[in-house]
């Protein structure tokens, strides 16, 4: 559901976005530091993308599989030409920012084409839970910043979860 999309993708994205340096330094030791910022952008991507998903499977539910196609057309083609424009300037983290750029508009048209042609699919309704949930979420990975990352990333999912319940952002129906 859009509802629970949302929720892992927040949830992923904010609690990553924070620990994605000492992440990439346990993973893959300091040489990779570098790869920090583009990791930090494809979550966001992710984030966008998880929450656009929604909405393209319903298009293809409900038969608009030609209105998925030209949406997808038109981002590869907004896709390439960002990449193009920002991988000279900005390089690897350019290409994410391209891949972001593209699914900003992928998830705008496929919100628009559902409204549209199925019906009204709220998505502001299902965003504050998760935000004010990750907002905590993150407030305790800074005050735990110098805890182990796997420590952190255990405390830090479990006061989200904890909040998601709490507020009935996901329910035992859920499950």
């Amino acid at each position: 559901t859009m509802r629970i999309s949302t929720a892992v993708a927040i949830g992923t994205a904010a609690g990553g976005i924070m620990l994605a340096k000492p992440l990439v330094e346990l993973l893959f030791g300091t040489a990779y530091l570098g790869s920090v910022r583009p990791f930090q952008i494809l979550l966001v991507f992710f984030a966008l993308h998880m929450i656009s998903r929604t909405y393209r499977v319903l298009l293809i539910s409900f038969n608009r599989q030609a209105n998925d196609l030209r949406i997808m057309s038109v981002a590869a083609l907004v896709n390439v030409v960002f990449n193009i424009i920002l991988i000279k300037r900005y390089g690897i983290a350019g290409s994410a920012l391209a891949n972001v750029g593209s699914e900003i508009l992928i998830l705008v048209l496929n919100y628009i084409s559902t409204q549209v042609y199925i019906r009204k699919v709220p998505l502001g309704r299902h965003l504050w839970r998760p935000i004010i949930a990750a907002s905590v979420m993150i407030a305790t990975l800074m005050a735990l910043h110098a805890l182990n990352v796997i420590v952190q990333v255990a405390l830090g999912g479990c006061v989200y979860l904890a909040l998601l319940w709490a507020m009935r952002a996901i329910t035992p129906d859920d499950i």
